[in-house]
């Protein structure tokens, strides 16, 4: 079952980061949502996810950037970086200027 709870967009990145090396994430919430209703722990072990595979795609120190925004009432999460390979990447990516993949979380309202 799902733990829905209203989750400030800070907090999601402190649970998503909260085991990987901050100092290779770059972070945007200037235009992210003021909170969410979403299930907190299960999202940010989604995010931890993206951006752990994003880290170790790419060659260090290259950075990974994570914005949070909205689009159309639903969060969405924007990850960048350069990767030192492009096989097999996820289908919500695009590789023309370094790597760019979007992810939109439909479940979450958006306050």
């Amino acid at each position: 079952p799902m733990d829905v709870s209203n989750v400030t967009p800070a907090e999601l990145v402190a649970l998503s980061l909260e085991h990987l090396p901050a100092d290779r994430v770059t972070v945007d919430l200037s235009n992210a949502p003021p909170s969410m209703q979403i299930d907190g722990p299960r999202l940010a072990r989604a995010v931890q996810n993206l951006v752990e595979n994003a880290l170790q795609a790419t060659a260090v120190p290259s950075p990974v950037e994570l914005r949070i925004t909205t689009s159309a009432g639903h969060v969405v999460i924007d990850e960048h970086w350069t990767a030192t390979y492009t096989d097999a990447l996820p289908a919500a990516c695009d590789n023309t200027r370094g790597l760019h993949c979007r992810y939109a979380f439909h479940e979450a309202a958006v306050k």
